[in-house]
């Protein structure tokens, strides 16, 4: 996992095969606001998975750089414990 600007990026390192088991099994279920507060895209499964902020919704502006962090943090926690179902 890293940051780039306004997005965590998150890599699984599987092997191809094994990747695409997991997104074959992931993609059905997958709606880019499916956590509340922000926008996640996995486009196909060599991809990494990205999640963005959801600044349409309250909450996001006027935020100290840790609030921001803390929040990030509670969304790719979640990111990780949904996909851990299909792994």
């Amino acid at each position: 996992m890293w940051v780039e600007s306004n997005r965590y990026v998150l890599r699984i390192n599987y092997p191809e095969d094994s990747l695409k088991q997991v997104f074959d099994r992931f993609k059905p279920q997958n709606n880019e606001y499916m956590i509340r507060g922000f926008k996640i895209y996995w486009s196909y499964h060599t991809s990494n998975i990205t999640l963005y902020r959801d600044g349409k919704l309250p909450g996001w502006k006027g935020i100290t750089e840790e609030e921001d962090n803390k929040k990030m943090k509670i969304g790719l926690d979640e990111l990780i414990s949904f996909l851990r179902q299909f792994i």
